[in-house]
């Protein structure tokens, strides 16, 4: 027939339940294990990265900071939240500030990375020794028979030549560490041992203060102190886990500087 000058009739449309217009069910067959297997890849790319550290990226439930702390102390509360399995303790982290330095180099702090790159030290137990790895026990303040258990830690700088850490667990005997040290050595021949709070050289070796820093502590002059608290842990096969750093913030010091006395 001829339809020269006439539109001519549509055919009908091979549309079938549940797939598009024309859509052969070979396709939809091969679109179907496409998407299977896109799935599958992307769920065996997963599990790969957890086996490459992406279980490192699981945070413990962090300190609650006491935002008014009495002068020359530093105060944290653990809750009935620090409780989980992997949970060992607390750690704490320092750093010595020039009264003039911008509280934007700390203020934003947020991962345990950050608190490394900006040259954050960890705090030391004076029982501690550096050249035997097995003496610095891991976390600074050991909390993992109080889990769930609320209590307060005090971190202690009102005599800032011998700072101390304490903590009153209801219902449990109180917990003590007598003297904190600095997260650098001490020069020979007692070069195992960190150094106190009491006794700043000023050189290279002085790895946590600056040359104003040190003029500073020499003047004697005021030199401020800022720390971190953090949950502390190890998962099933060792990894270390921390919380979020909590701010537990800076306090306006006097720092002697004498010989190092054993």
């Amino acid at each position: 027939m001829c339809w020269k000058g006439l539109t001519p009739p549509r055919r009908p449309s091979r549309k079938r339940a549940g797939g598009r217009a024309g859509l052969r069910p070979k396709n939809a067959m091969r679109k179907a294990l496409y998407g299977a297997l896109s799935a599958a890849a992307s769920l065996a790319a997963l599990l790969g990265m957890a086996g490459c550290g992406l279980e490192s990226f699981m945070l413990l439930q962090p300190p609650t900071a006491n935002q008014s702390p009495p002068p020359g102390k530093f105060q944290f509360y653990a809750g009935s939240e620090n409780n989980e399995f992997e949970f060992l303790g607390f750690e704490l982290y320092y750093k010595f500030y020039h009264p003039s330095d911008s509280a934007d180099d700390y203020i934003n702090i947020s991962s345990f990375e950050q608190l490394l790159a900006r040259s954050f030290r960890r705090l030391n137990n004076a029982d501690s020794n550096i050249d035997n790895t097995t003496s610095i026990s891991k976390p600074l303040f050991l909390s993992k028979d109080f889990k769930g258990t609320p209590y307060d830690v005090t971190i202690d700088f009102s005599n800032s030549e011998e700072p101390k850490v304490s903590s009153s667990v209801v219902g449990l005997p109180q917990r003590a560490i007598t003297g904190l040290r600095r997260g650098v050595a001490l020069p020979p021949p007692y070069a195992s041992l960190w150094k106190p709070f009491y006794t700043f050289s000023g050189d290279p070796l002085d790895m946590d203060i600056t040359s104003s820093i040190y003029d500073l502590i020499n003047a004697p002059s005021l030199v401020r102190l800022v720390v971190f608290a953090l949950s502390y842990g190890k998962d099933v096969s060792g990894l270390e886990l921390y919380s979020q750093p909590v701010f537990l913030g800076d306090q306006a010091l006097i720092f002697s500087n004498r010989s190092y006395n054993p």
